[in-house]
């Protein structure tokens, strides 16, 4: 049985990798079925195993990588892998390959699992930005110092980066996958849990979604806004984590909600410098209204002396 599963997974991975017409790839119900049951724990075949039968094959590959797993990543590759990475890699099977491709390139663990940052709704009223970044690797999260439009250093701010993800019906399913491998085999490294636990901080309600929408952070595949926000709570129930490379910019986030100066300065720019217009607006009218105070204190002054 083994080695029907084998012959059968390779000559669907060489159809797909050439493009031809197969009713398993050609119906994308099934074709998005069939590559979510290759990824789950409990389908599994050993990853040295397929690659033993791919070698095997003496036929001439002009067309054809010259590993296995390039035909892998091909087929298995969705809207949140790690596109970036190419070439060879020691996996135990296609569940594991895709945790690897993700990780790769992370910064290094630091500090201890973090806990207790700020929902995105808040940090957004304390004044953090959300940008959303398309392509690269799911787990790069970045903080930066950000720059205002307008040229007055009190108005700039944090913002936080965060890779794109579109939620489909497959991405929990996946994701749950993925994390269940890391607490049973990775339980130092829990680099997808971590970034679970980020979102799932960042997202309490459905104004948590919806601002994380309109930022292109998620892209809403399910419909419904708040199921998405359901689905990330779910996800980050009874994990356990390790050292994480988020905990400094959790730190940092943290800090910043905490400092009251940093509320009222995002109110301030939120009300009157929301908008280059609005800021010429309001910058003029506090010249004004200082021309006006000096005018006054010229006239009190004048009638004093006279």
């Amino acid at each position: 049985m083994i080695l029907y599963d084998a012959i059968f997974i390779i000559e669907l991975f060489l159809k797909n990798w050439e493009g031809k017409y197969d009713l398993l790839l050609e119906k994308s119900r099934l074709y998005s079925r069939l590559k979510q049951d290759l990824q789950l724990l409990e389908n599994q075949l050993p990853y040295f195993i397929l690659e033993k039968v791919y070698s095997l094959d003496k036929i001439e590959r002009e067309n054809y990588p010259g590993v296995f797993i390039d035909l892998s990543r091909k087929f298995i590759y969705d809207n949140f892998s790690n596109r970036e990475l190419s070439g060879q890699a020691t996996v135990q099977h296609f569940t594991d390959l895709r945790r690897h491709d993700l990780v790769q390139n992370l910064p290094e663990e630091s500090g201890q699992p973090f806990s207790n940052l700020r929902c995105a709704a808040k940090l957004n009223e304390s004044g953090v930005k959300f940008k959303g970044i398309e392509g690269g690797c799911l787990l790069n999260i970045l903080r930066e110092k950000r720059n205002s439009k307008i040229p007055i250093p009190f108005l700039s701010g944090v913002e936080l980066k965060i890779p794109q993800i579109e939620v489909v019906d497959p991405t929990e399913t996946v994701i749950r996958n993925l994390m269940a491998l890391e607490q049973c085999h990775y339980p130092s490294d829990t680099h997808i849990c971590n970034y679970i636990s980020f979102m799932v901080d960042l997202i309490k309600t459905e104004k948590d979604i919806d601002l994380l929408i309109e930022k292109g952070i998620i892209l809403n595949g399910m419909g419904d806004n708040a199921t998405i926000a359901q689905m990330f709570n779910r996800l980050g129930l009874n994990i356990d984590l390790s050292a994480s490379c988020y905990s400094g910019i959790v730190n940092d986030l943290n800090a910043h909600y905490k400092n009251g100066w940093n509320h009222s300065r995002a109110t301030l720019k939120r009300v009157y410098f929301s908008n280059p217009w609005k800021g010429t607006g309001t910058i003029a009218g506090i010249i004004l209204l200082l021309l006006t105070f000096i005018q006054t204190i010229c006239s009190i002054k004048q009638v004093f002396w006279s």
